[in-house]
């Protein structure tokens, strides 16, 4: 039986998939894992003089963590992420401050911040930037962005949807151990 070509599709290179690239890259290099990462619109780094964008997400200290890992935090150091240190949820038919809120606080975990507020592009972009150079770190013979684009969603697409389901179904998990 001949070898897939990846070992690991994801569909989709925003924050999630681009970090998920990125972690294999770092953590399984040795094994040899092919992944493909799969992105019709890969988000670009911008540029210092670009005004930020209004679409941000909290990420938390964790999260902080692991964009370091994969030496993706620096990049982002450019865009100036934004700390937090205290955050108010409520639902929309309630009040703010009122009973049901919950409020989280740095001050009473002993933390300087609870995370960063940090464009959804500019960490899509670090991501996917340091998921192909730590494949190329590791000597694997390509990382390369391929911004292609396909009908996905379009109903011309649907056979090749169904044989894909079908395939999968097909395909048994494997265990994938990462040291």
């Amino acid at each position: 039986m001949s070898r897939p070509d990846f070992d690991v599709v994801i569909g989709g290179g925003g924050m999630v998939g681009a970090a998920l690239a990125a972690l294999l890259a770092s953590r399984c290099h040795a094994s040899g894992l092919r992944i493909a990462l799969i992105e019709p619109r890969p988000a670009l780094m911008p540029l210092p003089q670009e005004p930020l964008d209004v679409r941000v997400s909290a990420v938390s200290r964790a999260g902080q963590q692991l964009l370091t890992e994969v030496a993706a935090w620096p990049l982002l150091q450019a865009r100036s992420p934004a700390p937090y240190e205290r955050m108010m949820v409520w639902d929309a038919q309630e009040v703010a401050g009122g009973p049901n809120t919950l409020i989280f606080d740095a001050a009473e975990l002993g933390e300087p911040d609870l995370g960063h507020l940090i464009e959804n592009r500019a960490v899509a972009a670090a991501l996917i930037e340091r998921a192909i150079a730590l494949v190329k770190d590791f000597g694997i013979k390509r990382g390369v962005l391929l911004p292609v684009s396909a009908p996905f969603h379009c109903p011309l697409m649907q056979p090749a949807a169904d044989a894909m389901a079908a395939a999968l179904a097909a395909t048994p998990p494997r265990s994938l151990a990462v040291a």
